[in-house]
């Protein structure tokens, strides 16, 4: 798939590194199959490792809440997708855009909250459990988009939601 005579100085592979986009997709997808794959370790799992962990109850007991305030926050990131996909331009211009903006606003806040709620307990978690070596929640919490879909993909793991109200 990769061109034989090229060898980029780069770490990641760029379009014109492949023999046609079509293969740069592929490419793309293979990972992203890769990744979803090894999401390292899902929240449930990490749930119950934490458990087994030989620290204090206290400790293990935040750990798990900040677990839980990430789920909840996705939850929460993701219906708020689902509410701004449903508005409807039935509204005249200036309604419209007003509730746009609101719920606009509203999304932001729950992805930065969200994206917050992942990196400290990841902090938390490599800070008191010296069996960690690297983040347990393995998103890159600088790229928004990376996080949007993987709250997606946790939420619609771990709840009863239709695919097309995201």
């Amino acid at each position: 798939m990769l061109r034989e005579n090229f060898r980029p100085n780069l770490d990641k592979p760029t379009p014109t590194m492949f023999s046609s986009y079509n293969n740069y997709l592929k490419y793309l997808e293979s990972i992203e199959r890769e990744y979803i794959k090894e999401d390292t370790l899902e929240l449930k799992e990490l749930e119950k490792r934490l458990e087994k962990e030989d620290c204090s109850m206290e400790i293990k007991e935040t750990a798990l809440e900040l677990i839980k305030d990430i789920h909840n926050y996705a939850v929460d990131y993701v219906a708020i997708i689902g509410k701004q996909g449903g508005v409807n331009n039935e509204n005249n211009g200036k309604e419209f855009r007003e509730k746009i903006k609101t719920i606009d606003e509203s999304r932001q806040r729950k992805h930065d909250a969200l994206i917050d709620s992942i990196n400290i307990a990841n902090r938390y978690i490599l800070k008191n459990f010296k069996k960690f070596k690297s983040s347990p929640i393995k998103v890159d919490t600088n790229n928004r988009d990376m996080v949007k879909d993987w709250a997606i993909r946790l939420v619609e793991k771990t709840t009863k939601i239709e695919k097309s109200s995201i």
